[in-house]
Parts: C-alpha cells; sequence; structure tokens
C-alpha cells in the first residue's frame, strides 16, 4: 500500500481519468510540478512583483476596452466673416435721439424681470397635420446635390459644402443677393428629398423700404436661376419617393401618393407681408410672374408693431396641413427688426419643430447690449431733425452691460456682430439660417454696420437657451446677478439734457439736476465698490463673455463717475455766473417760430478741479484701454473706444429746432 501511495503520489491520475492516461499528459504534469518547484525558489519580493505588474496591465487594457468615446466639440460659428463696410461717419446731432422714456413690455422682458410683464399673447393654435419620417431633417449634415450653381457666390457655396459654418448658425452675406443666392442653395438641398413650399414673409415696416427694395431687385433673378435647376434634384427626389413607396403596404395609398406628386410642381412660394397685422399676398404657386406680382404689392405698415412670431404661428396655421413625408414647409423672413412679440417665441419654436419647419432668417445685427436703435427723422417743412427708435435687439436673452454712458441713456448705435436673441434661438432651434446683412442703412446715428471676424468673437457668443432658463442660471451666479441688478437700478440714470435759456427759469432747474447728480454719484461709488469685490468671482467665470461684460462695466462705472463729477462742477460754475449777474449769452436767438434752449453734451475739456477727477480719470481710461488690449477687435472693445473718444467732461451747448416741434413729432413715421 505504501508503495502504491507513493506511485500514486509521482504519477497522480485526474479524477474522472482513466488509469491509462498518455505519456504526453504525464510530462506536462512534470512540467508543472517543475515551475511550481522554481517558484517557491524565487525571492516572494519578485513574486510580488511580476503578480503586481500583470494586474495592472490587465487593469489598463480593460479601461481602454470600455471607455466611451471622447465628445465631440461643436463649433460655435456664430458670425465668421470680415467684410470692408462704409468709414464711421458721426452725424452731428441737434436733438436727442434716445429720448425714450416710456419703457415698452418688451424692455421690461429684456431687462430680465419677467414679474413686470403681462401675460403673452396666446399663439394661434397649430396644426399637426402629416406623418413625419424623417426625423433627421431638422439638426443633420445633408447631401449637397452635385449641381452647378454659378449663381451662387463662392463664400456662399463655402458654407453650404460644409467647408465654413453649419446648420441652424448666423452666417454672414455681403448683401440682399448672397443670401438669397444662399436660400436657394437651401432649397435645392431640401428639393432633393422632398417637394418644397417656401413661405417668404416680408416685414412691411418704414425701415425696411431700403431692404425691401434690394429684395426685388434680386428676387426675380433669383428665382429664375431656382427654377431653371429644378430638374437637376428630380432624379435624387425620385430616389427618395421610390424608396417611401416599397414601405407604403396600401396599395391604394401608394397610387395616391403618386398621383398627388405627379401634379405638385417640385418648388412653389408663398407671399406674405406682416407688421401689425398677417397680409397673406399669394398661396403657394410655381409662377414665377405671381410671386414677382405678389411682392411687388407689399404695403407699407404704418403702425411701427412687428408681429414677427405670430406671422411665423399664422404661416404654420395656414400651410402645415402641407407638410407630410412627401413635402416640406420652409420660412424665410425678411425683416430688419427683432419682434415685438417675442414672448411667443417658444410656442413658435415648439411648433417649426414639431412640423419639421426650418426658419431662414435674412436681417441686421443686434445692437449691442441694448434692444434699441436710433432712427434719424428730418421734418420736411420745419428741417426739425428727430429721433425715434426700433427694437432691434439686444443680443442676449436679458441685458448684459449698461444702459446709460454716464449722462444720457445709450445712443451710440454699437452693432453687436450677433443676430437678436430671439431670432437667432428660433433659426438655432430649427436648424435655419441667419444671415446678417453688414451693409450700411441709412437714417442711422452713425452710418456703421461694422462686421466682426469669427475669430475675435467666438469665445464671446451669446447663450442661446430659453429665456427663462438663462434668467434661472443668471440668478444663481453672484456675479451675475450682482451686473443685472446694477443695470436694472441705473437704467433711468440719464441726466436732465435740455435747460431753459431765461435765467429765472434756469437757475432752479440747475439746482435740481445738481443734486440728482450728487445722489447718482453716491449710488455709482457703492456699486463700484461692490462690484470690484467680485474680482475672485469674476475670475472664476467660466464663460469669457461675462468676464468681459464684468469688465468693461467696471470701467464704465468708474467713467461714470468721472462724468457726474464734471457735470456737478458744470452745474455750479453756471449758477456761479447766473448769480454774479453775468448768465452765459447763446449765440442762437430766439425769434418767431423758433425756440432755443441749452442742452449738455459729452466733452473733452475738464472743469472740475483736477484733485477731484485726475486720478478717478486716469483710472477709468486704464480701465477702458484694458478692455480694448483684451478683447482686440470686439463690441466690448469699440464701446470702450467710444466712450474714451467722447471726452471725459460735459460741455454746454444749444439746441435750436421749431416752435411746432412738439405738435410735428405726431408725424414722425413709425419705423
Amino acid at each position: 500500500m505504501a508503495v502504491e501511495g507513493g506511485q500514486n503520489a509521482k504519477h497522480p491520475t485526474p479524477t474522472g481519468s482513466p488509469e491509462t492516461a498518455g505519456r504526453g499528459e504525464v510530462q506536462r504534469v512534470s512540467s508543472v510540478r517543475q515551475i511550481k518547484r522554481s517558484l517557491k525558489a524565487l525571492p516572494a519580493w519578485l513574486l510580488s512583483l511580476v503578480f503586481h505588474f500583470l494586474a495592472l496591465m490587465i487593469l489598463t487594457l480593460a479601461t481602454f476596452a470600455t471607455a466611451p468615446p471622447a465628445d465631440i466639440p461643436k463649433s460655435f460659428d456664430v458670425s465668421p466673416f470680415d467684410t470692408k463696410v462704409a468709414p464711421e461717419e458721426v452725424v452731428h446731432m441737434m436733438t436727442d435721439p434716445s429720448d425714450d422714456p416710456v419703457r415698452t413690455l418688451a424692455s421690461a422682458a429684456v431687462a430680465g424681470d419677467l414679474s413686470k410683464t403681462e401675460k403673452p399673447s396666446a399663439t394661434p393654435a397649430l396644426s399637426e397635420t402629416g406623418k413625419y419620417i424623417r426625423p433627421e431633417d431638422l439638426l443633420v449634415d445633408i447631401v449637397i446635390p452635385k449641381v452647378t450653381m454659378d449663381f451662387v457666390s463662392p463664400v456662399a457655396s463655402q458654407i453650404l459644402e460644409g467647408q465654413a459654418g453649419f446648420k441652424g448658425d448666423v452666417q454672414p452675406a455681403q448683401d440682399i443677393g448672397e443670401a438669397l443666392d444662399q436660400l436657394a442653395r437651401e432649397i435645392l438641398v431640401r428639393l432633393g428629398r422632398q417637394r418644397v413650399v417656401v413661405a417668404w414673409l416680408f416685414d412691411e415696416s418704414e425701415s425696411m423700404r431700403d431692404d425691401q427694395q434690394a429684395v426685388l431687385s434680386k428676387f426675380d433673378k433669383v428665382m429664375d436661376d431656382l427654377r431653371d435647376r429644378v430638374d437637376s434634384t428630380a432624379l435624387k427626389r425620385s430616389e427618395v419617393d421610390a424608396g417611401a413607396d416599397v414601405v407604403e403596404p396600401d396599395p391604394k395609398k401608394r397610387s395616391e401618393r403618386r398621383k398627388n406628386r405627379a401634379e405638385t410642381e417640385p418648388v412653389r412660394h408663398a407671399v406674405i407681408g406682416f407688421g401689425d397685422q398677417f397680409d397673406l399676398m399669394q398661396d403657394p404657386t410655381a409662377d414665377n410672374a405671381k410671386i414677382s406680382a405678389a411682392v411687388n404689392k407689399l404695403r407699407v405698415d404704418t403702425t411701427g408693431i412687428e408681429n414677427t412670431f405670430q406671422a411665423v404661428a399664422k404661416t404654420l396655421q395656414r400651410y402645415g396641413p402641407m407638410v407630410d413625408q412627401d413635402q416640406q414647409l420652409v420660412v424665410v423672413l425678411v425683416t430688419d427688426e427683432s419682434g415685438d412679440d417675442y414672448l411667443n417665441i417658444e410656442d413658435v419654436t415648439a411648433a417649426c419643430k414639431r412640423l419639421r419647419v426650418p426658419v431662414f432668417v435674412i436681417g441686421r445685427q443686434a445692437m449691442f447690449g441694448t434692444d434699441r436703435l436710433q432712427y434719424r427723422w428730418v421734418d420736411p417743412q420745419t428741417k426739425d431733425v428727430y429721433w425715434t427708435t426700433i427694437r432691434r435687439g439686444p443680443e442676449t436673452a436679458a441685458y448684459e452691460t449698461l444702459q446709460w454712458d454716464g449722462l444720457h441713456p445709450r445712443r451710440e448705435d454699437q452693432p453687436s456682430g450677433f443676430a437678436p436673441y430671439d431670432l437667432a434661438r428660433l433659426t438655432k432651434e430649427t436648424g435655419g439660417r441667419f444671415f446678417i446683412l453688414p451693409t450700411a442703412e441709412n437714417e442711422r446715428v452713425r452710418q456703421r454696420e461694422k462686421a466682426y471676424n469669427y475669430k475675435y468673437i467666438k469665445e464671446l457668443a451669446p447663450d442661446y437657451e430659453g429665456r427663462p432658463a438663462y434668467l434661472v442660471r443668471r440668478n444663481k451666479s453672484t456675479l451675475r446677478s450682482t451686473m443685472a441688478q446694477i443695470i436694472e437700478n441705473t437704467q433711468m440714470f440719464g441726466m436732465r439734457e435740455d435747460f431753459p435759456i431765461n435765467p429765472q427759469e434756469l437757475l432752479p432747474s440747475m439746482v435740481q439736476a445738481t443734486a440728482q447728480a450728487r445722489e447718482r454719484y453716491a449710488a455709482v461709488v457703492v456699486m463700484e465698490k461692490r462690484l470690484r469685490g467680485l474680482e475672485k468671482d469674476r475670475d472664476r467665470e467660466p464663460e469669457r463673455r461675462w468676464q468681459a461684460n464684468y469688465d468693461l462695466m467696471l470701467a464704465q462705472l468708474v467713467f461714470a463717475e468721472v462724468k457726474l463729477t464734471e457735470y456737478v462742477a458744470l452745474m455750479e460754475s453756471w449758477a456761479a455766473l447766473i448769480q454774479s449777474g453775468k448768465p452765459p449769452v447763446p449765440v442762437n436767438k430766439p425769434m418767431e417760430g423758433r425756440v432755443v434752449s441749452w442742452s449738455i453734451w459729452h466733452g473733452a475739456e475738464p472743469i472740475a478741479a483736477s484733485k477731484l477727477t485726475e486720478k478717478p480719470a486716469a483710472e477709468a481710461r486704464r480701465l477702458l484701454e484694458k478692455v480694448i488690449e483684451k478683447y482686440p477687435g470686439t463690441p466690448w472693445a469699440d464701446l470702450a473706444q467710444d466712450l474714451i473718444g467722447r471726452g471725459f467732461s460735459v460741455r454746454r451747448g444749444e439746441y435750436v429746432r421749431s416752435t411746432l416741434y412738439q405738435e410735428r413729432a405726431k408725424l414722425i413715421p413709425k419705423f
């Protein structure tokens, strides 16, 4: 038994195997035993090292095998262009171009205080008729048909071929013609998949007359060129139609669809005018003569009201039932404003997305940080100059910069490089584009329509999330909410500018203005101190746009302190002259039919004692120049340069106007 046990120990038989195991197996067992003896002979530390090395390699390989693919950052191409524009020309202002004491519903909401607004008007009920089998139509890369398109500009071709920009973004357009060329290409792209109904919505406001004429001069040619190239998309469209027919199990429905396709033109156009009302000029047609006639019949709306989003909603209500797997609706807005009914933005955007309707806009860039653009109107009878406003902005969901320049409400006409927030959001959410027209307009405070280079402003792009979400995020941030409060507190800080020339009437008004300036100076000092206390929050702020907003606002507050000090000094020196019996005498004398008054303008020559303003003025200049240095080629730098250019002081001027000035103000066109 002992011998048998020794033999079994030397040549063990695996459990469940026959005792006649092969020679090769016996040799393998022997080799294993030798390896075990060798391992026992090795030092313990070496075995531990080898074991941990192998474990580390296994974990590393497992990590690479299971790691998710890295997210590819998305480009935010908001305004990738740098075009040549006319040189800036300052128009001498003989009157106040921003006297807008009544803040509208729009202003209250843009300021970010939705509690002060009324309930949004109801959006018309929108039809959701139709089957949608192509959800990718909304925001996807699309196949560009290989079509010769000599009427499309090189810039447009690059953008639409995917070499620049992407779907749902803001794009440059040198002029109306180029924007229409790009739109024609977008229509051709869609004709490779479906038939298309294009609803053209034209803003009928007074301020659109020049742009409207530019559209008319190009419209016929683009429509003709588009018609000539429709056949080039027929093959691709027929392939898509055949694929759709294959998946239709009902022969009757399949036959009916084929009949409808045969009777429907590949592309049809509807023409609509809008302002206060919705003016249907032409239902969808392929007849170019009817389309042109409808565009030429567009009226001029004199109400000054632009119900832009209501017009889009009514268009969806009217033509939404046409949308199905064989036909797509495309909306094109031609407007130079933001839309007064912008509180309907979310309802309209949601409806467009449900119906797979992309919205394209040919329009103007927003004003930087403000919602108002000043328009100049000259009374043909009295030659008085009036300044009225239209709503074009801001480029953000709420104000992010001061609405006050230290002396009066902002009126510098500073472009932003971005589209108005609500229209930009509508185009981006629906997969359309906003074509910015950088050409100069007539009747502006300054003949300036600057196109900003994408590389300078790409990191300063606005946030296009919905307004409620934007306000929630803003209010959660100590830095952003403090800045918003400063903007609201200073919104009505504009100082009195117009004074009577009669010394007896002048002196009391000056005393009152001086007291008001002192109060506002004290308030601004507190705001500046509060803002400086958030410098660390500014450095931790994740978005460079808000860092730029902080830097500019701090500079503006110090600038305003200097301006208010100079204002008080002017009032005091002026009052001293009156009290000494030597009041200043205007050069222009009042006479029949003409009124003369004193006016306070920006100035460069210091009035206050140097000990009061020398250091603050130097600090204001330093901060403004810092903004210019840190954000070159951006609206922030341009606005800072504007402040330096208009001077750190104030001066007294004269304001001459007709005695009929107030009476004839009612004749100002509603732009």
